[in-house]
């Protein structure tokens, strides 16, 4: 640019001609938008400028020419200390002002993620969005530069990132790893019961399984009169096992009174007014589902009840406290290790349902296997023998008195998938076939 205008200059200028040339260099200057630059005067650069062609530039903040000649910062960048930067932040660089005073300034993306701002470092909001993980280190939770808790002395141990004291650290007892269980705590570094003998830890309380009437014989196990002694519930309705030889994956009236009987067997709670039923589908068809559940509505006389699947022993034994009934579907594809693997599973929490005045009732028929009749056998709610198909015969209602038989007539055809029992193990047949058990009812005081 100062090269074409001398060239306009006439030779032989006059001195007043020469004397107009500053003024027309650095009207030239301007017009380049060139911050921080002057013009050569004579050979040489102002102290702090930098030759660079034509140009005398400070390195330190032209953007174009940041450290170097010719080094031009891209779009949004800016020249701080020789480095082209993103200075969103648009104050003072980092270390200008007291640690922390910067920190967080910026809400989350106003206009870029720069929470994270390292004393010394970089300048402030040189990190991209995204590249420290947003609110991963709160300021002053660490000290600058700490990641790690390297200054972590004994007796504490650093453990998963964390510095520990071993001696009260519930995750961290007596070392790294070493968790007490949630009825214990941690004290000189062991594990020790929160609650002394003879009570026993449930749910924050140290109580006496003996007589609690909220946690009666084991935790969580609630008495309906509010009484328990030694460990049983005082005054309690009877409990039920009810084995019913009908699968329900077809169904008529009477079979599904049958199934609706057994179920309102259960009293309904004093405070809830309506009826908890767990059930256990298994594999069940959904025609077996519905007819079931058709069948507890039909008996139901205006009464409410409640619906709730469970699939193994953790959900059985989480929704027992608050049930009235376990219904258990006829199994299709199992073996029978499996099923009698269930019923000794299921067996210490079912029983002790049933001796509180619970009512369990299994379906049984079909199926590759000797019978869902096993669940309640390895339980121990039930002696049976085997079982054995029997197709649609007519069905004879041998005990008519039992609760079982309410409002059934003397004799019904049996449906598709029915089956009877090689005996009732001491509970009551209610309905055989030809003298042999299809629905069998055991009472438990």
């Amino acid at each position: 640019m100062l090269r074409s205008i001398d060239r306009r200059l006439p030779r032989g200028s006059t001195e007043t001609s020469r004397a107009l040339y500053p003024l027309v260099a650095a009207l030239a200057l301007a017009l380049t938008g060139c911050s921080g630059c002057s013009p050569i005067v004579g050979a040489e650069c102002r102290e702090g400028l930098t030759r660079c062609g034509e140009l005398c530039v400070d390195l330190q903040s032209d953007p174009q020419h940041c450290g170097a000649c010719n080094n031009a910062c891209a779009a949004g960048q800016a020249c701080v200390a020789g480095m082209c930067t993103f200075d969103f932040d648009g104050g003072p660089r980092d270390g200008d002002v007291l640690d922390g005073e910067l920190d967080g300034e910026l809400r989350d993306g106003e206009p870029e993620d720069t929470l994270f701002i390292f004393d010394g470092d970089y300048p402030d909001g040189y990190l991209h969005d995204g590249q420290l993980p947003d609110g991963q280190l709160p300021d002053g939770q660490l000290p600058d530069g700490s990641v790690s808790c390297d200054d972590c002395e004994l007796p504490n141990l650093c453990c998963a990132g964390r510095c520990v004291d071993p001696l009260t650290d519930h995750a961290h007892c007596g070392g790294c790893g070493m968790a007490c269980d949630v009825s214990e705590t941690c004290e000189d570094g062991s594990c020790e019961p929160i609650c002394d003998p003879p009570t026993t830890y449930c749910g924050g309380d140290c109580v006496l399984l003996d007589t609690d009437p909220d946690h009666c014989g084991r935790c969580n196990n609630r008495c309906p009169t509010g009484l328990c002694a030694d460990g049983r519930c005082v005054g309690t309705p009877p409990g039920h096992v009810v084995l019913i030889g009908h699968s329900y994956q077809v169904s008529r009236a009477v079979i599904r009174r049958v199934l609706g009987n057994a179920v309102w067997l259960a009293t309904l709670p004093p405070v809830e007014p309506a009826l908890d039923v767990l059930v256990y589908e298994g594999d069940a068809s959904t025609a077996s589902r519905n007819n079931a559940t058709t069948a507890i509505n039909e008996s139901a006389a205006g009464r409410t009840w409640r619906r709730t699947v469970f699939s193994d022993v953790e959900e059985l034994e989480a929704g027992l406290p608050d049930a009235e009934v376990v219904l258990i579907h006829a199994r299709g594809n199992a073996t029978d290790a499996a099923l009698m693997a269930l019923g000794a599973e299921w067996g210490p929490a079912l029983v002790a349902f049933v001796e509180r005045g619970g009512v369990v009732v299994v379906l049984d028929a079909g199926g590759s296997h000797g019978g869902t009749w096993q669940i309640p056998a390895a339980a121990g709610l039930l002696d049976v023998g085997g079982r054995t198909t029997i197709g649609t015969p007519t069905l004879d209602v041998v005990e008519p008195g039992d609760a079982v038989a309410t409002g059934l007539p003397g004799q019904y055809r049996a449906e598709l998938a029915s089956a009877q029992f090689d005996n009732a193990g001491g509970a009551v047949t209610v309905v055989a076939h030809e003298g042999a058990p299809v629905v069998v009812h055991r009472v438990v005081p």
